[in-house]
């Protein structure tokens, strides 16, 4: 069976692998290491919830080793799916594979777009088979880019609004076949901003 858990050394120098951990408030440079292990070769994937971190001043960074990539983890309360694969190759089962890096915040946080421009979306939890609505108040004329993604990073969804200006109610009809579960909406506007909100489907 699959096992996720965190790994530091002691005083004494000993590695010890943890399920849970209790550590101060992140500083800059720390480093929390994630080996996972009793893989198989199919696709899993990580999720990330933070809570009262925005004040650090941190940014933080998920390290994937096997792809050589580099993925922001939001420290604004909003969570982060990062989808990945274990494959025959045995670097893509390494324990050193995944991290997470903290470095100090060189821009200001950038604003969630629902926040910024108090767009809502409603009724949620949405009934199987049904719509969203995205409720805009006092927002300029603009089209909107909306994605909905399930908890592996997958997008099952995505439809083009144009927001006439003012207040205003826009439908997102979801797929008829889409299954009961949680789901990420991420709305993006012509400049480029964006926002995610979590939305379940019964």
């Amino acid at each position: 069976q699959e096992n996720l858990s965190f790994s530091r050394r002691d005083k004494g120098g000993v590695l010890r692998y943890m399920s849970i951990e209790s550590r101060p408030t992140p500083t800059v440079n720390d480093t929390i290491f994630m080996p996972f292990y009793f893989t198989t070769n199919r696709g899993y994937a990580l999720k990330f919830s933070t809570e009262n971190m925005v004040a650090s001043n941190l940014k933080a960074y998920l390290q994937d080793a096997f792809t050589g990539t580099e993925t922001e983890v939001p420290l604004s309360g909003s969570e982060m799916v990062y989808p990945f694969t274990v494959t025959a190759d045995a670097n893509s089962k390494a324990l050193t594979r995944m991290r997470v890096v903290f470095r100090p915040s060189t821009i200001t946080n950038t604003p969630d777009l629902f926040a910024t421009k108090d767009i809502s979306i409603y009724p949620n939890p949405v009934v199987k088979g049904e719509g969203i609505n995205l409720q805009f108040r006092n927002n300029g004329a603009g089209r909107y880019t909306v994605q909905v993604y399930d908890m592996l990073g997958v997008k099952v969804h995505n439809a083009i609004l144009v927001h006439p200006g003012g207040n205003g109610v826009q439908r997102v009809q979801l797929p008829k076949g889409l299954s009961s579960g949680t789901y990420f909406v991420e709305l993006t506007d012509q400049k480029g901003q964006t926002g995610k909100q979590k939305v379940v489907v019964q």
